[in-house]
């Protein structure tokens, strides 16, 4: 018996030995990732108003120990400073099942306890869900060790729940609120081992925003698209009023914040249709004031407002792209200087010097030490850029580029020639796909959105551009914008627009030029209005594959309607392998594809050795979720019959990769048969058995910080790999 057992475990061993040798005779995936930046505001050649490093949606002052700050960052974490913002460090949220945040805050006892909320997904200027892993984070230790305190199912029980704030009870600190989408919740005891959750059961619906006054608690709410103010007693949550100011104002409200001056209460109408108000209310007199009117709260939701602590006649409030300061009594505007990021999300107080402001914007955090005379950013070491896409040089893979999410288009050079490798701002606006020649690094391709947006050219590594979409009379394709370089040596660019008129007038599709530099050059390389009569579509994403020097692959989404006339989106894959046929012709060479289901594609490409087989990501999948009997896959290989329409065969090839958001440009070979792939938990390789179906992923070192990827670079002479991450910037694994 004990030969047996013998045996059978080195059969085991041996099997378990031969897998990891079979992995690791070319890789070793046991190292760290590196983080290449960028880790402060990139340079400028000349100032842009949208120059930074990513959004930062709330910051946390520490009332007790001057220089803490807590920085909460969409879909980049949470990060912690204690020295007033001259250094920022990740305050441990990469560690988080889900390393998004969008609001923290200091026990008010204890500086070194912290909490904060994670959730799965942020979207722009809001929180996101919970889902299955994200709640209420705690740390008793400064962002050394976390503990998840409260989950979904310590509130209604829904995943989809979303976390507004954080609140402690001025007067008893261990009572902690939480106010979210489905009510407002408490806990008398937030330092125990096990939190016990409470609900106030009056107050259904979005609480937004919470203040205290007294022995008051004043909350905005919003259910059934109809915004109202409520008071509850601190001590008695059975007692909740709504208050009869609530019907003075209309119905067509995008948010009311409420900030708290001595014992008033200040009260900030976000419209949807109008100019925006604010009005101060007594609760002693039961009046209220008007005192601003026709502002325009456009970001923050209406947290771009605070009371100056050191002078309660002081107030900032968010107005368009900026900030506007105001004298209460009087209601006049005390001007301020500009030098911040446009877009504001929250405005924060120094407690300890008069003098100091703080911004948190989607360029970072902002600091003004003169009264708001001058602004200086205090963003170094945060690294929490939204990177569209990625582009590195092949000649010199430190030499990249990327499009952020807020933050224009940046270039990460050697500028001065002595080994230094630095991030210059080189396109503005929301920056999207970057692309990069193989065989001249001074060439370099950038992208970002309407106002103004396009394909840009330059051929001096940024420092001058050539608006492609201008230069042609043609309309930018918006967030869609997508584009791929081609031929061999990379001469000829294939890019999307919108169609200005004439035949499929605003569809969006794809041209072509190998003279990016000449006027009306691009050449419109499909119409499938005229080749395949289909009405309305944009063409979303464009692949190509070096490989395969003639082929491009298109995914289609469709615009049309269900069998009720409900509008729907039906994702379509097209292909042509004649990229050496006249434009004319070309347009009638697309033939579509047969994919495994209609939903967002994440990438393609082509099996460099065989054209007929592709792999296929998709943006999410559900392997590994909960409370369903739906498995759809992540990633795909498919092997197409000779006609290249139908799949001959579907290899399902998600495995052990988990359910996320997984990004865009996300899937790379590495010229020996294997794939690399990024997703939300980490990146993989699969070698030629997990391409099969027979063999899992194996994860590539460790120290990756839980993001979406929207970029994958392998360099095949060097061994490097490089990552964009959409929240936490570029980074870089060396085998």
């Amino acid at each position: 018996m004990l030969k047996a057992f013998y045996m059978k475990t080195t059969l085991f061993l041996t099997a378990l030995l031969s897998f990891c040798i079979g992995f690791s005779q070319d890789y070793n995936f046991e190292k760290q990732w590196s983080y290449l930046g960028p880790d402060k505001k990139p340079l400028e050649d000349k100032r842009q108003s949208a120059t930074g490093i990513g959004p930062v949606e709330h910051i946390a002052v520490n009332e007790r120990v001057q220089g803490h700050m807590l920085a909460s960052s969409i879909n980049g974490g949470l990060f912690y400073t204690t020295d007033g913002g001259e250094q920022w460090i990740n305050a441990g949220s990469d560690d988080w099942a889900y390393s998004s945040s969008s609001w923290a805050a200091y026990y008010p006892l204890k500086e070194n306890v912290w909490f904060a909320n994670s959730a799965l997904n942020n979207p722009n200027g809001s929180p996101g869900s919970l889902s299955y892993k994200g709640g209420i984070m705690r740390t008793k230790d400064a962002g050394i060790s976390w503990e998840l305190i409260g989950d979904y199912t310590s509130f209604t029980g829904s995943p989809y729940i979303q976390i507004f704030g954080i609140y402690f009870d001025p007067d008893d600190a261990k009572t902690m609120y939480v106010n979210t989408a489905e009510g407002l919740y408490f806990t008398r005891d937030c330092l125990a081992d096990k939190v016990k959750w409470n609900r106030v059961q009056e107050l259904k619906g979005w609480v937004y925003d919470v203040v205290f006054i007294g022995q008051d608690i004043y909350c905005t709410q919003m259910q059934h698209g109809k915004w109202s103010l409520y008071s509850l007693s601190k001590k008695n949550h059975d007692q909740v009023k709504r208050m009869e100011i609530s019907d003075l104002w209309v119905d067509d409200k995008e948010s009311i914040t409420i900030e708290k001056r001595g014992n008033k209460l200040l009260i900030l109408l976000n419209f949807t249709r109008k100019g925006d108000e604010l009005h101060e209310y007594s609760p002693v007199s039961g009046k209220t004031e008007q005192v601003l009117k026709s502002q325009r709260v456009v970001f923050g939701k209406g947290m771009t407002f605070s009371v100056n602590p050191h002078n309660q006649d002081e107030m900032m409030v968010g107005y368009a792209t900026t900030v506007k300061r105001w004298d209460i009594p009087t209601k006049s505007e005390n001007r301020i200087k500009t030098g911040f990021h446009v877009d504001i999300e929250y405005i924060a107080y120094d407690p300890f010097d008069t003098s100091t402001v703080y911004l948190a914007s989607h360029g970072g955090v902002y600091k003004s030490v003169d009264n708001c005379e001058s602004w200086i950013s205090y963003s170094k070491g945060l690294g929490i850029a939204e990177c569209e896409g990625l582009a590195v040089a092949q000649e010199d893979p430190n030499q990249m580029a990327i499009g952020c999410f807020h933050d224009g288009s940046s270039v990460r050079a050697d500028w001065d020639a002595n080994g230094i490798y630095e991030w210059k701002n080189v396109n503005g606006g929301d920056g999207l796909v970057p692309l990069m020649p193989a065989n001249k690094m001074n060439i370099v391709f950038t992208s970002n959105q309407y106002m103004g947006g396009g394909m840009f050219y330059s051929a001096d590594t940024g420092r001058t551009r050539i608006n492609l979409h201008s230069m042609n009379n043609t309309r930018t394709s918006g967030w869609l914008m997508s584009g791929v370089l081609a031929g061999e040596n990379h001469e000829t660019i294939y890019m999307n627009f919108e169609v200005p008129g004439g035949s499929g007038k605003g569809n969006i599709d794809v041209g072509r030029t190998n003279q990016p530099t000449e006027r009306r050059s691009l050449k419109r390389v499909t119409n499938f209005k005229v080749s395949h009569e289909i009405e309305k579509y944009s063409i979303y994403c464009i692949y190509h594959t070096e490989a395969h020097p003639n082929t491009l692959i298109a995914h289609m989404i469709e615009h049309t309607k269900d069998e009720k006339g409900k509008n729907k989106n039906v994702h379509r894959l097209w292909r042509t392998d004649e990229l050496d046929l006249a434009d004319s012709l070309l347009i009638h060479s697309w033939y579509e594809i047969d994919i495994p289901r209609s939903d967002w594609i994440a990438s393609i490409t082509i099996d460099e050795k065989k054209s007929d087989r592709i792999y296929l990501v998709y943006a999410s999948g559900k392997q590994g979720t909960q409370n369903t009997d739906e498995y759809p896959g992540l990633v795909y290989h498919l092997r197409y019959k000779k006609q290249r329409q139908s799949p001959k065969r579907e290899i399902d090839l998600s495995r052990n990769l988990s359910f996320g958001f997984t990004g865009r440009y996300n899937i790379v070979s590495d010229g020996k048969g294997g794939y690399f792939i990024g997703t939300r938990q980490g990146v993989f390789y699969g070698d030629k058995k997990t391409l099969k179906g027979r063999r899992d992923w194996v994860r590539i070192g460790y120290g990756t910080p839980h993001c979406k990827v929207h970029g994958i670079h392998f360099h095949k002479e060097k061994q490097i790999l490089t990552v964009a991450y959409y929240g936490r910037g570029v980074w870089r694994y060396q085998f």
